[in-house]
């Protein structure tokens, strides 16, 4: 299930990807001196938009996309279900009309 996430929302992996990367530089280069002068702020503006992106990316996965996933397994079930019966009833129905107009009966 985490392949086909993965497949259909390229995009998104992608920014998990360079948000994670993000994370693990500002934990690499946390005791290095700044360069610039605001270099801390901009680390930690970085570090916490990638933070939320990481949340927010495993919330799509757990909320959208499984719930999604588990919906559409859910219909088809329903569907099978519903489609045999359907076949089942139109045969008997068919097998009915057959034998009546064998008799000459409408």
């Amino acid at each position: 299930m985490i392949i086909d996430f993965i497949k259909k929302e390229n995009n998104m992996f992608l920014w998990f990807l360079i948000s994670l990367g993000i994370i693990v530089l500002r934990l690499i280069f946390l005791d290095i001196d700044e360069l610039i002068s605001f270099g801390a702020e901009i680390g930690n503006t970085l570090v916490a938009l990638s933070t939320g992106y990481l949340i927010s990316y495993i919330f799509y996965f757990f909320i959208v996309f499984k719930k999604s996933q588990n919906d559409k397994n859910n219909v088809a079930d329903y569907l099978i279900k519903y489609l045999s019966s359907l076949c089942a009833e139109a045969y008997r129905d068919y097998n009915n009309f057959k034998i009546n107009s064998q008799y000459g009966c409408t």
